[in-house]
């Protein structure tokens, strides 16, 4: 008769007349990792990735000393570190990573204790550049556009490779280079330099501002300063009256100063010449201020006979004009 006996040792089993007995398999400890990521965004500085391996021991959590685990990060340039726990169960890992989304920790285990893992998702963009700014050398008129071309770089990754293939471009301006607005946005374009224009209304500071996807940082560009030509001044209606006139009253010159032949200059002043008949030589006469509506009036007391004319000197903000020049018949 065979028989069969069951041990607390193990299982025993009847072979050929012989026990022999399987000892039971020892139970592994739980083991449990902490991961923690420092600081919490792409500043520039290294960041301290902590792990923290405990073991089960009752009803509470006890650190795990003296074991190996691994550090890493995935990302376009992923890194890892292999280390040991401390005596407090943790180990430490200071890195600057060029670009990383989800950092994990792993601990194989051994005959005592079950393996475990954790992950942090982190992300740590590409530091992000925007280089080559061209603005226009040359003065741009006002309610033209100008035209600004760059690239987005990662300066931190190698040149075959650093191109930013996505993300916002914004222009800005701002006319002190210290209150900016926004003037318009055009996306990133793929591998090739980006051309971002813009209205001109003055002159003033623009820049490029880089809204990246989640693998790229944010930057802003270097302004770029754009000067803006003069605009054209027109003198309308000019008339110098009444003609012809009596010799010793009064000649009226008038007439109204205007931008873009209808807005009016105002209260700009407004110098007045004269050139007896048969001279070749202008002489200055007077001068008036134009009113709210650009009109400007001067009267003269009627000498000789003669031409009049009127003349706008300009500023930085509008171009310098001469009237057509009316001639008065004096008797």
């Amino acid at each position: 008769m065979r028989r069969s006996l069951s041990l607390a040792a193990g299982v025993c089993v009847l072979a050929g007349g012989l026990i022999t007995v399987e000892p039971a398999a020892a139970e592994t400890a739980t083991t449990r990792l902490a991961l923690s990521i420092t600081p919490g965004g792409f500043d520039g500085r290294d960041v301290r990735a902590i792990v923290r391996l405990e073991r089960r021991s009752g009803e509470s959590w006890v650190p795990l000393g003296g074991r190996p685990v691994v550090l890493g990060f995935e990302g376009a340039i992923p890194a890892s570190v292999a280390g040991q726990t401390s005596a407090y169960g943790d180990y430490a890992w200071e890195v600057r990573p060029k670009q990383a989304s989800r950092w994990y920790a792993r601990y194989a285990g051994d005959q005592d204790h079950a393996p475990a893992e954790a992950s942090a998702t982190v992300a740590y963009p590409y530091k992000t550049q925007i280089v080559d700014l061209r603005a226009p050398a040359k003065p741009v008129g006002r309610r033209n556009f100008a035209f600004f071309h760059g690239r987005v770089v990662r300066p931190e990754i190698a040149p075959s490779w650093n191109q930013v293939y996505s993300g916002i471009l914004n222009l800005e301006f701002s006319r002190d280079g210290k209150h900016w607005t926004f003037v318009n946005e055009s996306h990133v374009p793929g591998s090739e330099p980006f051309k971002l224009g813009g209205e001109v209304k003055g002159r003033g500071f623009w820049r490029v501002r880089l809204w990246g996807e989640p693998h790229d940082q944010h930057t802003v560009s270097a302004s770029r300063y754009v000067d803006v030509l003069p605009e054209r001044s027109r003198i309308q209606r000019f008339n110098a009256g009444p003609e012809p006139v009596r010799k010793g009253r009064t000649i009226m010159v008038s007439g109204r100063l205007v931008v873009h032949d209808w807005l009016p200059l105002k209260r700009q002043p407004v110098r007045f010449f004269f050139r007896p008949k048969g001279a070749r030589t202008w002489s200055y006469a007077g001068s008036a201020r134009t009113d709210s509506t650009g009109w400007f009036h001067k009267g003269f007391k009627a000498r000789r006979d003669g031409s009049w004319r009127a003349l706008f000197v300009g500023d930085r903000d509008h171009a310098r004009v001469i009237s057509v020049s009316d001639y008065v018949d004096v008797r």
